[in-house]
């Protein structure tokens, strides 16, 4: 069976976000990308909630991503993709695939089918709720 974990960036003291939810504070520098690149090549699906995907969206898939960090671009959009959102209408990146309804079944699918691992990526909400989710550890929704 496979396995799900969350990345997640967050503070020492557990703040994943800013007061008005901005997401502008994390140092990405070659050690952070090493880290990513990492766990990007253990997986090969990405969930997200809606915002997560939304930015993660606007992002990756661009001209600007792929050069600024081609091998972090090249694995985001090479992987599959999964979206839980009640409310998004459509997912258009590469390899995405909306999930609205029966959430915790379509995902509980998901992980006994073959492949390698699962990474939640932000979606802190996601994370904290979804119980197919094994994610240990503070399951905290405060602010900085």
């Amino acid at each position: 069976m496979r396995k799900m974990f969350a990345f997640i960036v967050t503070t020492v003291d557990g703040y994943y976000e800013g007061p008005n939810g901005e997401f502008d504070w994390p140092v990405v520098d070659e050690e952070f990308n090493e880290f990513a690149v990492q766990q990007l090549d253990e997986i090969d699906t990405l969930l997200f909630g809606r915002v997560t995907y939304e930015m993660m969206a606007a992002y990756w898939p661009t001209p600007a991503a792929v050069e600024d960090d081609p091998r972090i671009a090249s694995r985001m959009n090479a992987a599959a993709k999964i979206v839980v959102s009640r409310t998004l209408e459509r997912a258009d990146w590469a390899n995405t695939r909306l999930i609205k309804e029966e959430v915790g079944e379509e995902l509980a699918k998901l992980k006994r089918e073959a492949g390698k691992h699962i990474a939640i990526f932000g979606s802190s909400a996601r994370s904290s709720s979804e119980p197919a989710s094994p994610c240990s550890g503070p399951r905290t929704s405060r602010s900085a």
